[in-house]
């Protein structure tokens, strides 16, 4: 449904809200996006 960069795009949205647990669900959503960018990329 929603690609790395979607999940990325996602993430920052939710970081920039000002609530502490938006703000913490962005930072989980971009550590996840960030993970299987990086898996992806291994694989090649």
């Amino acid at each position: 449904m929603f690609g790395v960069g979607g999940l990325l795009l996602i993430g920052v949205l939710l970081f920039f809200v000002s609530e502490p647990t938006t703000s913490f669900l962005g930072i989980v959503v971009l550590m996840t996006a960030s993970v299987v960018w990086l898996v992806n990329w291994e694989r090649g």
